[in-house]
């Protein structure tokens, strides 16, 4: 066999070994279409890693320090809580009640369809139901002490057994889409250069120990009655359209957020030491927990049943 067709024969078989790799196999690179393994019919559920612990009643959106809101903010049926400062610069609707431990200073119209809990002296531009001292604000979902997606907590995860997908997506050039299993899977880090498409068929964990970049638009798709925890250890970072559709999605980010594309998630965005920048639409089905806040486009978050966003303690 000569050296060109050597190379060939050999390129060609590494193609087909991404496409092909069993449940415990681990991939060079995703392309086309790719099976990781089935769910087995009657097969025990994947443990996530989502918390159980309590949530404050009502509460959809927690920001653990400053809310600076200069787009349009807008929480359907739920209520919102900010234990520092609100900045509202645009229109903002909250649906339940509001609890702002800071001060809150709205040079645009804000209106609240609940209890107002504040010590504000000034409220020019609010509408609200009723105004109430901010001593009675909630305390569960902003003072958390095992809040953080820390390296301890993915070490953990870890050690219950992953399957190790290494570098598979850190540097992802070539359309795929992939079918995941219901297990665990690892990643080193996300770097998504072309289109992604990740099918979630029943309960399934990711953990990403380093940071996403999206580059490319990403689609995660879950099935009606499926469940993904996707815990990323470092920075999230996109720059195209992401969306987490279907079923439920617990995204859980140990760094900082940066939208600059838009972003739909059914589910709940937990980051509560991060301080996320969103330039983009984000629009969630479910719930938001995050550490500082600034909005620069629409912020959609819409109540969902047992959407409220405790405090998790990760498995």
């Amino acid at each position: 066999m000569n050296r060109a067709l050597a190379c060939f024969a050999l390129s060609l078989l590494a193609a087909c070994s991404a496409q092909s790799s069993g449940p415990g196999e681990a991939t060079s690179a995703f392309r086309g279409t790719v099976e990781l393994g089935e769910c087995a019919d009657g097969a025990p559920d994947v443990q996530l890693v989502r918390g159980n612990a309590e949530a404050a009643p009502g509460v959809i959106a927690a920001v653990c320090g400053n809310l600076d809101a200069q787009n349009a903010l807008t929480l359907s049926k739920g209520a919102l809580a900010v234990s520092g400062d609100w900045l509202a610069r645009a229109p903002a609707r909250v649906g339940g009640a509001a609890f702002v431990n800071g001060n809150l200073r709205a040079s645009d119209q804000v209106t609240i369809d609940g209890v107002l809990h504040t010590d504000a002296s000034n409220l020019a531009n609010v509408t609200a139901a009723s105004v109430a001292a901010a001593g009675t604000a909630p305390s569960n979902p902003l003072e958390c002490a095992q809040a953080p997606v820390s390296a301890e907590a993915i070490a953990r995860i870890e050690a219950n057994g992953v399957i190790d997908m290494g570098d598979a997506l850190t540097q992802h050039s070539e359309t795929a889409s992939v079918t995941l299993g219901c297990a665990r899977y690892r990643f080193s880090s996300w770097g998504i250069d072309n289109d992604l498409v990740l099918h979630i068929t029943a309960s399934t964990v990711i953990v990403i120990d380093g940071n996403v970049r999206i580059a490319a638009p990403v689609h995660i798709e879950l099935a009606p009655d499926a469940k993904l925890d996707l815990i990323v250890g470092g920075t999230l970072q996109v720059d195209s359209a992401l969306s987490l559709t279907g079923g439920s999605t617990w995204l859980g980010v140990g760094g900082d957020l940066r939208l600059a594309a838009p972003v739909t998630l059914d589910g709940s965005l937990f980051a509560p030491r991060s301080d996320a920048a969103l330039d983009d639409t984000l629009d969630i089905n479910g719930a938001l927990f995050v550490g500082g806040l600034r909005i620069t486009a629409p912020l959609t978050v819409t109540a969902l049943p047992g959407s409220e966003p405790g405090c998790a303690q990760l498995l």
